[in-house]
Formats: C-alpha cells, structure tokens, sequence
C-alpha cells in the first residue's frame, strides 16, 4: 500500500511540475498526451520483475536506492532498439555505434537522460544483449546521463563498466516492458522505488511520459 501510494504522488508531482513549467515557459507547445506503465507485470518470479539496482549494489558506500536523489529518478528517456543485432548475436553488447545511430535521427542524448536498450522480445535463456563497456563509458562522460536500463535482467557483463557508473552515481533499470510502443525519444521516464532504507536494490515501477 505505502508502494502504491508513493507511485501516485510521485506522478501528481511530476505532472503539477510539468503543468508548471508549461506556464512559466509558453513558447514551449509540446505536451504530454498519455503515461505509459514500462514495469514487467508480476509473476512470482524474482528474475522478471522490473528492478532498480542503486549505485550501492555495485561500489561500497555509494547510494542506497533510498539514498538516490529524488530529481535523478525523473529524467528524458531515450530508448535505443538494438534488436536486429540481437536476433543475430544473443550476446550483443549496445556500442557506441548505436548510440550515433540514434543521435543522427533523434540529435544528442539530452543530459539527465534516462537510456533504455530494447534488445529483443524473448530472451533465450541466459543470453540476451547488453551494455558495452565503452558504451558505458561514452554516456557517462560525454553525454551525462542518470541512469541506464534495459528489458533484459542485467545492464552489462563488465564489472568494472558497472562499478564505474555507478561511482559517477549511475543507477541500473532490469526487466523493464512495454518498449514496443515506448517513444525512442522525446519522451520522459518517472522511477518509483519504495523508500526501504540501505536497500541495494528494489521492485520499481518505471512510467513513460510520452508526447
């Protein structure tokens, strides 16, 4: 209940926000139209379930899911469809390539951004693509983002790629769904995890603001 209770104010938030900025800033006409729920639909399995993997999970003394800062769980989100790759190499990492692919359509991954690999619909047993290491690199440190995600159940296979993110305060998204008929840009993400303090990880809900 106290779950639930927080998604929902989370949301009014987020949309007197929004409704805020809209007021203060009227050249900007573009509005969202609709909210879309990304959280894999409980199953009675740990592994499906949509989750948030705080700082702490990775790098010692780092955020604690409770600890992560209230603005870094609302940012752009950029959804980048890496799934011919993926049909054709189940273990495909995200490149830096991908990432150009999507600038040279969308323009540069805002700062702040919340980046999401859609790697395929069905995952075949332990293999399903993830973040490179470079990849990881890049988004961090030239283009800022808060958080990476992805529809699989894991970021990357690189240890140290993952405790590097998380040192520059990078959280991980798991299992995320509805990716096919989230916006690959111009839209933005909402994360709701419980507030359950020294918890490295947690159940999320993820909400998509689209446009």
């Amino acid at each position: 209940m106290r779950f639930h209770t927080f998604t929902i104010v989370l949301g009014l938030a987020v949309a007197l926000l929004l409704f805020a900025q809209r007021r203060q800033q009227p050249q900007v006409d573009a509005q969202f139209r609709t909210v879309m729920d990304l959280t894999a639909p409980t199953s009675g399995s740990h592994t499906e379930l949509t989750r948030i993997h705080a700082p702490a999970n990775y790098v010692r003394g780092t955020w604690t899911v409770d600890q992560i800062p209230a603005p870094r769980l609302v940012g752009s989100l950029v959804v980048l469809d890496v799934r011919d790759h993926a049909r054709r190499n189940a273990g495909y990492e995200v490149s830096p390539y991908d990432v150009s692919d999507w600038e040279r359509i969308h323009g540069p991954v805002p700062p702040g951004s919340i980046v999401v690999a859609r790697t395929i619909d069905t995952h075949r047993g332990n293999l399903y693509a993830t973040f490179s290491a470079d990849t990881i690199q890049f988004l961090v440190e030239a283009r800022n983002v808060i958080a990476l995600g992805s529809d699989s159940p894991e970021i990357s296979r690189h240890a140290e790629a993952d405790a590097y993110a998380a040192a520059h305060g990078l959280y991980a998204l798991t299992n995320i769904a509805g990716l096919s008929t989230a916006p690959e840009a111009g839209g933005a993400a909402i994360v709701a995890p419980p507030r359950r303090a020294g918890a490295t990880e947690a159940e999320a809900r993820v909400l998509a603001l689209v446009r």
